[in-house]
């Protein structure tokens, strides 16, 4: 014969939880609120060169899989794991670029040199190049992205770069390889005309 104590937890094991009850387990509970409170990181507070595995963690991790294809035959596929960023700015400062780069592999071809995109900066070139990176500088909270800056700005003079040949090709990838980051190097090449229509703008208001 079964004793009662067996009985008694013999229930106690059967027994389904009732998710209205009050005697919800509290680990289970904190468990919740801990997984409620993640969210992405935000590229204010993103760090490329950090590795995020905190624990507790502190942002949501995840992971992206892509494929291109062009009349429904695979062109390129890869798989990006271990995520932080925000989606958005994740897809501006990485995937775009790599997807761009997949439907346009190579240099374009210039058959008319009217083609070729110009802008007109006033001014000493190195002294522009000096001027346009303490005004990405003054965009950014952090000195670690400060610095970022400042590094660019010195392989720019240092390899005679001025702005109207960035502006002409805006290649990232020679700051890249210089040891700059990829998100203030692709600031760095496509903020150019918008840095000059700010100054157009001072201009004329004084």
């Amino acid at each position: 014969m079964t004793s009662p104590s067996s009985f008694h937890e013999v229930e106690s094991y059967d027994r389904q939880w009732d998710p209205f009850e009050d005697d919800f387990p509290s680990q289970q509970h904190a468990q919740l609120q801990e997984v409620e409170k993640l969210g992405f990181c935000q590229l204010r507070d993103w760090d490329e060169g950090r590795t995020y595995n905190e624990s507790p963690a502190k942002y949501i991790h995840y992971s992206i899989h892509w494929s291109f294809k062009i009349h429904n035959r695979m062109q390129s596929t890869n798989t990006e794991t271990d995520l932080v960023l925000e989606l958005a700015s994740y897809w501006r400062l990485y995937l775009k670029p790599k997807l761009d780069q997949t439907c346009h592999p190579g240099p374009s071809q210039v058959t008319n040199e009217s083609a070729i995109r110009s802008i007109d900066i006033p001014g000493f070139r190195d002294e522009a190049v000096e001027k346009y990176c303490a005004w990405h500088q003054s965009k950014v909270r952090k000195p670690a992205q400060k610095q970022e800056y400042q590094k660019a700005c010195d392989i720019m003079i240092g390899e005679c770069m001025d702005l109207e040949l960035i502006y002409q090709e805006p290649d990232p990838e020679f700051l890249i390889t210089g040891g700059v980051k990829r998100g203030p190097a692709l600031h760095i090449v496509r903020d150019i005309g918008k840095w000059v229509g700010e100054c157009k703008r001072i201009r004329i208001d004084e």
